[in-house]
This record gives structure tokens, C-alpha cells and sequence, in this order.
């Protein structure tokens, strides 16, 4: 059978597991209609321990490490120690990059707590398939190569390679992101991860995003979509930056709505988990 005739694979991968109660609920909700196919936890998110056991039990998704240098308290008292004047907590990612280009926070300290983080995740019972981060910030060249160097340690065979995706009708910050991603690809991080989607609508995937997206799906492939969906926190929408950002119930109503589903039946797509792919891993492992 040609490629013409084969059915586009969609991998639907829901980022922030563990971070927020009611976000973690709702990504199990995705789990269980069909329509999420695999997570990324949070090491060091609070609600982490109360919904990993739930997630664990769930066969339709595979689970992976969302690793995280941006949100929330390090693993690591090194980390804490250095990030004393942010209270002890991570900095935002522009603070964190700028640090690490003028070579104030070394490229070993983090590492160190992404290393912590995955020794976490496996000691609860994690089996993780694939490696990804929080804000993208494993693009950055210099943690590219280490997110790919604990993919091998740790045998993870997928790591999410961020991309840009121009879209017209996507948002300014979108196109930043966008911009910031395709400079960081004109240098050899070696991610070779899955074709993303999901970008240009980061946070607030809708029936209209969906629309305009999978009908463009060249028949055969193999694609990630990036989703946030979940239920509204009172702990995150207390943060007023992630409230700007996300529309959890919004993507929780697309992904499980007709729009998504009638999408996928007319154009031959078919949700997998990363364990199902028969391909070569960008880690060179066998998948």
C-alpha cells in the first residue's frame, strides 16, 4: 500500500501532568474518552503524588518525563541554594537562559535536577517513553544536548523536538515563540523528535485550530500534537500569567468534542501512543 493510502498517525501528548490538581483530573478525563495518548509529568509538581497512580493504571497512554528548569522548586538543594534571590524557586525562562548563555548558572546544575527529576519519576513506578520540557527550554542548544545525553542514560527513546508553525491567525506571543524555535534549529541540537503541532495555538487548541491543521497532514506520516488541556484550577488561575496563557477546559472540550473526532474520520488519522511507532527513536534506541 503507498503512502497515499496509509493512515496519518497522531501522537496527542498533554503536557503539565502533576503540576495542578484539577489540570491532572482533566488530562485523565482525555486519557480515558480516547483522546490523549500520552502525558508528560512534572517531577516537581504538588499535585504529582496524589494522580500518579491513577495515570499509572491507565493503559490508552504512555507516560513520559516533562522536564522542567522554569516552574515551581527544583528537586535539587543546589538549585535552591542558587535561586535564593527568586525565593528559592525557578526563574522565569528568559532569567534562566540569560544565565545560562553568560555562563552565571552552569549547564551541569541542570542536568543535575533534570536527572533528579527522571530518578524520581522512575522510582514512583514511571517506565517514561519520551523526554520533553516545560517551555521548550531543552531547544536551547546547550540542554538540547543534555536532554538527549539522559535519554540515552536513562534508555527514553523519544524526545520531543520543538519546531516553528506559522499560522495567520496566531497570536503575537505565538509568533515569538515561533521565531525563537526556528533560530534555535539553525543550530545542531540533534532533536529529531516527531513533527509538532500545536504550537501556534499553544495553550488554547480549539475546534478552529483543528480545522485548519489536520486537513494539511501529508497521509502516512507520524505527528505529535502538544496539548494542555484539563479542568480550571483555582491554584493556577491564581497565577495570572498561566491564566493569559491557557484555556484548559477549552482544549478538554475540543479534544473530546465532534469537531475533533469528525477531523480524524475524514481524513484517515488514527490516535497511537509512542509505543506503538515501529520507527527509529531520535536517541538511536529501539522503539
Amino acid at each position: 500500500m503507498g503512502v497515499a493510502g496509509r493512515a496519518t498517525r497522531l501522537v496527542v501528548n498533554a503536557d503539565d501532568f502533576g503540576a495542578f490538581d484539577r489540570v491532572s483530573a482533566g488530562i485523565l478525563d482525555a486519557i480515558r474518552a480516547g483522546a490523549v495518548t500520552a502525558t508528560g509529568v512534572m517531577a516537581n509538581g504538588e499535585a504529582l503524588d496524589r494522580w500518579l497512580r491513577p495515570l499509572l493504571a491507565e493503559p490508552g497512554a504512555d507516560v513520559g518525563i516533562h522536564l522542567n528548569a522554569t516552574f515551581g522548586r527544583p528537586l535539587t538543594a543546589s538549585l535552591r541554594r542558587r535561586f535564593r534571590a527568586y525565593g528559592g524557586e525557578f526563574p522565569p525562562k528568559e532569567l534562566l537562559l540569560a544565565r545560562l548563555v553568560t555562563g552565571s548558572l552552569p549547564v551541569g546544575a541542570i542536568a543535575d535536577e533534570w536527572r533528579a527529576q527522571i530518578r524520581r519519576c522512575r522510582l514512583a513506578g514511571v517506565r517514561p517513553s519520551f523526554l520533553n520540557s516545560h517551555e521548550h527550554v531543552h531547544a536551547f542548544p546547550a540542554l538540547a544536548r543534555v536532554a538527549l545525553e539522559l535519554a540515552r542514560e536513562f534508555e527514553i527513546p523519544y524526545v520531543r523536538a520543538p519546531g516553528p508553525e506559522w499560522r495567520a491567525a496566531a497570536s503575537p506571543a505565538s509568533h515569538w515563540r515561533s521565531a525563537a524555535l526556528a533560530l534555535a534549529r539553525r543550530f545542531d541540537t540533534g532533536l529529531q523528535g516527531l513533527p509538532l503541532l500545536g504550537l501556534s495555538a499553544s495553550g488554547r487548541i480549539d475546534d478552529r485550530y483543528l480545522a485548519w491543521r489536520l486537513p494539511r497532514l501529508a497521509p502516512g506520516g507520524v505527528y505529535e500534537l502538544m496539548c494542555h488541556p484539563g479542568h480550571r484550577d483555582p491554584a493556577a488561575v491564581a497565577d495570572p500569567r498561566l491564566s493569559a496563557y491557557h484555556d484548559w477546559e477549552g482544549e478538554l472540550r475540543a479534544l473530546t468534542g465532534g469537531v475533533f473526532a469528525e477531523l480524524r474520520r475524514r481524513h484517515r488519522i488514527e490516535l497511537v501512543r509512542y509505543s506503538d511507532l515501529a520507527v527509529q527513536s531520535c536517541t538511536g534506541l529501539a522503539s
